[in-house]
């Protein structure tokens, strides 16, 4: 979900009128931003079900993917960047922790980087199908569909926490 909104945000913000110059200083700030993601789930730590962190995750990630979407204006193109990313990397500490505790053979957490380079590849394939140069609103809601997708293929894992006594 993340990738594939990520590639199209420069498209998006052409569309709402801001020079490559400003597209390239929000980012950079979402960029920089984004360590508060880290650092609120280094604070939070275990104090929180991973089942509540995902839902707010996908919540939050949702928001900003449909910001992207249908804000048109500069001020909520920033928000929705830092939005996102914050939430971003606010999620990737928890989805790691998560698998390591379901497998701590770490036969399949060796492979996080891979399937995180399968995401990042086919999310813009996939949102390609739905989006033209004179329509960009479907990158939020494919978005969104994933994300929402991949809290539902987390619910296994987050049932193996819990079971574990780790959720």
């Amino acid at each position: 979900a993340q990738g594939g909104v990520w590639a199209y945000v420069e498209l998006i913000g052409r569309d709402i009128g801001l020079d490559p110059e400003s597209i390239g200083m929000i980012l950079a700030l979402g960029l920089v931003t984004s360590i508060l993601g880290a650092a609120a789930a280094a604070w939070i730590g275990d104090r929180v079900s991973y089942l509540v962190v995902f839902g707010v995750v996908a919540v939050c990630e949702t928001a900003a993917f449909l910001m992207l979407s249908h804000g048109k204006s500069g001020p909520i193109f920033i928000a929705a960047i830092v939005l996102f990313g914050i939430m971003w990397n606010f999620g990737i500490p928890y989805t790691m922790t998560a698998l390591t505790r379901v497998d701590p053979s770490g036969r399949f957490v060796v492979l996080i980087p891979a399937i995180q380079g399968l995401g990042v590849g086919l999310g813009p394939i996939i949102i390609a199908a739905f989006v033209s140069s004179e329509n960009l609103v479907p990158v939020g809601y494919v978005g969104s569909v994933a994300i929402l997708a991949a809290l539902l293929i987390y619910l296994p894992v987050l049932g193996r926490l819990r079971a574990m006594s780790f959720a």
